[in-house]
């Protein structure tokens, strides 16, 4: 790898660390200037790179960004929601709304390789069918509702019924969403760090829409503020 590479991948990664922090310590009114902040770091650091090279990594890390870190950083925003009612139903509450995307997504998978016929999208996803994702939503929401009930009693029954529906939903667009940019991309896994598994972000995919969507979510019903 040559030294070019090598710089931006490193800005890459500290901007990748750098997100959560910013996001736990100043809050969701931090994005827009942190974003700035890349934005024009990113502007002085192709300054120094080839052009082919200045454009491509102009665009990848700030899409990285955008469509990854961003999303899974509203994780910690989601911890620190007002509807908990400390920090031990904190932390029970996103492991809840994690475990109900992973399910959701398995659920799916299995259901439509089961009864799967017809076909979500055959171009970008050819696997996919409305049957798994019917099983994925059907799954997630009684996920949500069940576990829920008994786990985070704050919640009333319409967060629970909105969480399992934007878990089920969202994690199909998340899946949807990165099968499209692996084939525009000409590879059928996205990584080797998890053989067998199609990559590290293949296990994340429906996690970025869904966590993003329940933000959003948890802020309309005034659980989080800016």
């Amino acid at each position: 790898v040559g030294k070019t590479s090598l710089r931006i991948r490193f800005f890459g990664i500290l901007i990748a660390v750098l997100t959560p922090a910013v996001l736990h310590q100043f809050g969701a009114a931090a994005v827009m200037p942190f974003l700035i902040s890349i934005l024009i770091s990113l502007g002085f650091l192709i300054m120094f790179e080839e052009i082919d090279v200045g454009y491509r990594a102009l665009l990848s890390i700030f899409f990285a960004e955008c469509l990854f870190v961003l999303p899974l950083s509203t994780l910690i925003l989601l911890r620190e929601a007002q509807i908990w009612t400390d920090s031990l139903q904190a932390a029970i509450g996103v492991m809840y709304i994690v475990g109900g995307v992973w399910l959701s997504d398995s659920s799916a998978y299995f259901v439509g390789r089961a009864f799967g016929k017809h076909k979500m999208s055959p171009n970008k996803s050819p696997n996919k069918t409305f049957e798994g994702a019917a099983g994925g939503i059907s799954v997630a929401l009684i996920w949500a509702i069940a576990i829920g009930y008994y786990l985070i009693p704050s919640l009333t029954l319409v967060d629970l019924i909105a969480i399992g529906i934007i878990n089920g939903c969202f994690a199909i667009i998340g899946d949807l969403v990165e099968s499209i940019i692996k084939r525009s991309a000409g590879v059928k896994d996205s990584g080797t760090f998890l053989p067998g598994h199609g990559g590290i972000l293949d296990r994340f995919d429906s996690l970025l829409f869904s966590a993003a969507g329940i933000y959003l979510y948890f802020l309309f019903r005034g659980y989080i503020g800016f």
